[in-house]
């Protein structure tokens, strides 16, 4: 298919001077995350277009890359360096929880227009073979108050959570309906015997009732370490079919995807999705929404 995807899940490192000890260090447990070695030491808007170009996605929403926290406007600095090798939008890192969070954004804000919103990852479990965070996060009153601050500022925010989270989060979207949250990663499905395991479905649901969320499609690696392309198109018009093509876009997730899965699978389940859906709605699909919820809208 010709038709151009906007990638609003892309990663670029290393940023001099910042530290990236989870690239450095990782490790594949069978539930997620990747090999040791086979994440690269770097990776660059070249790497990125040689992987994915062809392949009809263009690199448009920078999702911050787990530099270590205190390395946060090291990051961003060097995106904005990048000039138009990084053109397209920034989501940056900070911690909610920081009582200088307004001052910190603030400044982020400051080094480039290109910054629309925030991501701190919150995917928690109490199985800490699996667990992302020390701690259930969002359940901070302090980190509660930080999204007070991201709609002050207009800023957006990447809601990485599993299914299990999916009613409290829905909770804190109804509470915040000035902010925007944009599931990561297809709301991080499990994939059992072939289908995906119970829970899954609802949990969209839960999220989709609210007009402050929206979902990004792809990362299904991060918790398979196989899936066809059958099962990705499958997953991912579920999708479609509960948010809507306007609460609903692709991210690739590279380089971290090309970990256990091809870039011409992860095009061709796309491709399939978007085969399905009238021109229409295909524009919507593979940019329009992409461009309306990664938009900061006038303070």
């Amino acid at each position: 298919m010709n038709q151009e995807i906007l990638d609003t899940h892309f990663h670029l490192w290393r940023a001099p001077g910042a530290s990236y000890d989870w690239v450095d260090s990782a490790i594949d447990t069978g539930l997620h995350f990747v090999d040791r070695g086979t994440l690269p030491a770097e990776y660059t808007p070249t790497n990125y277009a040689s992987e994915w170009r062809d392949l009809g996605f263009t690199p448009f929403v920078h999702v911050e890359a787990g530099a270590s926290p205190v390395d946060a406007m090291r990051e961003t600095t060097w995106l904005a360096a990048g000039g138009d090798s990084t053109r397209g939008r920034f989501v940056v890192y900070a911690d909610l929880r920081s009582l200088s969070i307004r001052d910190d954004l603030v400044q982020q804000l400051a080094m480039d227009k290109r910054v629309v919103g925030v991501r701190q990852i919150v995917t928690w479990s109490p199985n800490p073979a699996i667990t992302f965070c020390d701690s259930d996060i969002m359940r901070d009153p302090t980190w509660e108050r930080g999204l007070e601050v991201l709609a002050e500022l207009g800023l957006s925010f990447d809601l990485q959570i599993y299914p299990e989270q999916a009613n409290f989060s829905s909770e804190i979207a109804a509470r915040h309906r000035n902010v925007r949250f944009i599931i990561n990663h297809t709301l991080l499905p499990l994939i059992v015997d072939g289908t995906v395991a119970d829970g899954w479905s609802q949990a969209l649901k839960a999220l989709a009732l609210h007009p402050n969320v929206a979902i990004k499609l792809g990362g299904l690696s991060l918790r398979n370490q196989e899936w066809s392309v059958q099962q990705a198109a499958s997953i991912m018009a579920e999708c479609v079919d509960i948010f809507g093509v306007d609460h609903t876009m692709f991210g690739t997730n590279a380089p971290v995807e090309t970990a256990r899965a091809r870039a011409s699978d992860v095009a061709e389940a796309a491709d399939a999705v978007l085969a399905q859906l009238p021109a229409g709605e295909r524009r919507v699909l593979a940019r329009e929404s992409a461009l309306e919820w990664y938009s900061r809208p006038p303070l």
